[in-house]
């Protein structure tokens, strides 16, 4: 039986945290994913799943989290067009980081289809929409759910978040 992690924090399951993951992003993830038999997902899927909320719906909750974890020093930055809007955090030497873990402007363009002019901005965590509601960080809160899922991917599949 899959676990939550190796934590006490958690008084929840895997498939009850997965559950309830696809289900407040159904609106970002493709059939595919409500036909696929999770009892039997690998962490490969489990992966695939994790990384498409985060980066295609969720990507504030996961910055804010981010930039809270570990007490680093970590901005959130904002990229914004026409085709939408990406958040992810950025280290003191500049590196960026997303839920697909170091990446550039470049791939973070190319990911959503964002013209050679949009650069990542500064952004206060406020801006993020999160921080306010201490619920936020509640078991199944938005900020608690990416800090799960940032734990999950980095012990399943070594993802660096700097």
């Amino acid at each position: 039986m899959r676990t939550v992690h190796d934590t006490e924090e958690a008084s929840l399951s895997f498939a009850q945290i997965i559950d309830h993951l696809i289900d407040v992003n159904d609106d970002v993830l493709p059939d595919e994913f409500f036909d696929k038999d999770w009892n039997s997902a690998s962490d490969e899927d489990y992966a695939n799943l994790l990384r498409r909320i985060y980066l295609h719906g969720s990507c504030a909750e996961f910055a804010y989290a981010l930039h809270r974890k570990d007490g680093r020093d970590r901005g959130i930055v904002r990229m914004m067009s026409p085709n939408g809007v990406h958040y992810a955090c950025q280290d003191e030497g500049g590196e960026l980081y997303d839920a697909s873990g170091p990446t550039t402007v470049e791939a973070i363009r190319k990911r959503y289809r964002f013209p050679k002019s949009v650069v990542p901005e500064a952004i206060s965590p406020d801006e993020t929409g999160f921080g306010h509601d201490e619920s936020d960080e509640d078991e199944m809160g938005p900020i608690w759910l990416a800090n799960w899922a940032m734990d999950w991917l980095h012990e399943h599949d070594g993802t660096n978040y700097g």
